[in-house]
């Protein structure tokens, strides 16, 4: 089928103000230039339309690639980069240092342990100030706000993961950079970090996502792992749970943007301690409380301590009765 140049450009003029939509609204956007052009509208077109305005987005290192969401398998489509570091693109709404620290928060998400793929937003905080330049955790928390808003970072009760939409834009850049820890769904071919099982056998590769499991299992008899043939018992991961790490503590819930500004007022003395770690240079300097892995947002003092010059404290001397 031929479609013109101008449902093409029209379309893309469109998509743009979204880049990353549910296949119903994408539908729907196509039906909405059609009904412009006077051109008739099939729904069963569509595959045919992204194939074929793929070729010409192609010329420019870009394209309409397809995934879905690892929950439910609702399909999405993201206008993406295919050129270069992919990371890159995000300079249209991002500063050169919030582009390191996106970088940062992504390796730190991708080594996480057990291959949860998730990352203590607390953590994600205290990590502002070791980027170079650094960043303040005003700034820090500012940034995440609007990466979840725009659709790149989900937080689940105070854990932070990549979304499908980074993960369909920065498909290339994560496999490049960490072969080793990017694996796929056996099934669908795509990439898994969120709400997926691994086989629990020792040896075996296998990884599903959960919308891949429940209906590949729907249709079988026996629940056996579709590469080692064991029993299946897949470990559920990267669901958003809380998980006790090696420090033996939980981590903690971030306040959310509405909290913020209030909790913000109340730190302001922990802000300047924040701000006064930052050197000439930009960069954090790396005091005993930077060291703390999982840092509350807030502190409260103790009003019988008196600080010593080491840095601890030690009680303050009651007077006789």
């Amino acid at each position: 089928m031929v479609f013109p140049d101008k449902l093409k450009r029209l379309f893309i003029q469109a998509y743009l103000l979204e880049r990353f939509s549910t296949e119903e609204d994408v539908l729907n956007v196509y039906q909405r230039v059609c009904e412009t052009l006077g051109r008739p509208y099939a729904r069963e077109d569509l595959s045919s339309f992204i194939s074929n305005m793929n070729q010409t987005l192609d010329t420019v290192d870009m394209e309409l690639r397809k995934g879905h969401a690892p929950q439910d398998g609702t399909t999405y489509y993201a206008l993406v980069n295919t050129n270069g570091d992919e990371v890159a693109q995000m300079a249209t709404e991002c500063t050169p240092t919030e582009i390191t620290y996106f970088k940062h928060l992504i390796e730190i998400i991708v080594h996480a342990d057990d291959d949860v793929y998730e990352l203590s937003s607390t953590v994600a905080l205290s990590e502002a100030t070791r980027i170079k330049p650094a960043m303040t955790k005003r700034d820090a928390e500012a940034f995440i706000d609007r990466m979840i808003k725009n659709k790149w970072l989900v937080d689940r009760d105070g854990l932070i993961s990549m979304s499908l939409r980074t993960i369909l834009e920065l498909q290339t850049y994560l496999k490049d950079q960490y072969p080793d820890r990017i694996h796929e769904c056996t099934l669908c071919m795509e990439i898994v970090t969120t709400d997926y099982e691994r086989c629990n056998v020792a040896n075996c590769q296998t990884r599903l996502h959960s919308h891949c499991s429940r209906q590949y299992f729907s249709r079988r008899n026996q629940n056996v792992c579709p590469s080692c043939q064991s029993e299946w018992r897949g470990i559920l991961l990267g669901t958003g749970e809380h998980r006790t790490g090696n420090t033996g503590r939980r981590t903690s819930r971030r306040v959310s943007a509405s909290q913020s500004t209030l909790s913000l007022q109340c730190d302001e003395e922990e802000e300047q301690e924040d701000d006064e770690n930052v050197d000439m240079n930009g960069t954090a300097n790396d005091s005993p409380d930077d060291m703390v892995v999982d840092r509350p947002l807030r502190r409260t003092r103790d009003r019988d301590a008196i600080p010593t010059s080491a840095g601890s404290s030690r009680k303050r001397p009651r007077r006789p009765l």
